[in-house]
């Protein structure tokens, strides 16, 4: 029974994670306006913030599973989620646009590395 609890708390926590990945994804688009206007850029420069979220997502997916298995779903969740974490900061503290596209960058590289763990835990 108390394995059993213990799945859907891990379940839940990942669950969480993986509504901030969702979050990040979805975001530039309903901040487009606000961010060309606090950045003074054009909507091209607000779809390079978004792609910088894309491209490390998807080039991270093969080594996030081969980091899976090596070393483990639990700390390649916590060390993603952090560099999440990070990145997150770094873009909502950013003075330049330079910075946030960096912020974004690591936001994408942060949060690839919840998904196949996730599935890991529960194959």
């Amino acid at each position: 029974m108390k394995t059993y609890r213990y799945r859907w708390i891990v379940f839940g926590v990942m669950a969480l994670i993986y509504f901030f990945v969702y979050f990040h994804r979805t975001s530039p688009a309903v901040l487009a306006t606000t961010l060309m206007e606090e950045f003074a850029v054009t909507a091209l420069a607000v779809g390079v913030l978004s792609s910088a979220y894309f491209y490390p997502y998807g080039l991270m997916q093969i080594p996030v599973g081969y980091l899976s298995d090596v070393k483990g779903p639990r700390l390649v969740t916590t060390v993603f989620t952090l560099i999440a974490f990070i990145g997150t900061l770094l873009f909502a503290l950013s003075p330049t646009f330079e910075v946030a596209v960096f912020g974004r960058l690591l936001i994408g590289v942060g949060v690839s590395g919840v998904y196949i763990p996730t599935i890991k835990l529960w194959s």
